[in-house]
């Protein structure tokens, strides 16, 4: 929670919140209090409007993840949003995104998680991104690009 002048100097900033991507498999977590809204100064509401679970499919320690690991974890990861939503943890304004690897992980099958939700955050560009993740992403930009100009 911040306090009155973290709010003050806050007042244009929006807030997301990026964690496990089966927040139901952590439930001692505060969830609902990292996304409970707080009035600024000016009388507005504020808080987390964003969460980006971690669909993270990759290895830690190398290698490549299965083809179909992502779509199997978001099949799990829309049920457990339902939880979420159920059991109060997390305010049914708040948008949905997600944060995927643009490492490691089938450019196929970033794009067809990626399509189900308005954002999506990548790790780790520079870093750690690999060609695969850099045409998943420069796709993904294209199909956005040309459906808001009606194409």
């Amino acid at each position: 929670m911040l306090d009155q002048h973290e709010q003050a100097c806050a007042e244009d900033v929006a807030q997301g919140f990026t964690s496990y991507p089966l927040y139901t498999l952590h439930g001692k977590l505060p969830f609902a209090a990292w996304h409970a809204s707080w009035l600024r100064p000016s009388g507005t509401r504020a808080g987390v409007t964003l969460t980006l679970p971690q669909l993270y499919v990759a290895p830690d320690a190398g290698g490549r993840a299965v083809p179909g690991a992502l779509a199997h974890l978001y099949t799990r990861h829309v049920a457990d949003r339902h939880q979420c939503l159920l059991r109060g943890w997390v305010p049914p304004t708040c948008e949905w995104g997600c944060y995927l690897q643009a490492h490691s992980t089938p450019e196929r099958d970033q794009q067809d998680v990626a399509k189900n939700f308005p954002t999506v955050a990548f790790w780790a560009s520079p870093t750690r991104i690999d060609a695969e993740g850099e045409a998943s992403i420069l796709a993904l930009c294209d199909a956005r690009r040309k459906a808001a100009q009606g194409g």
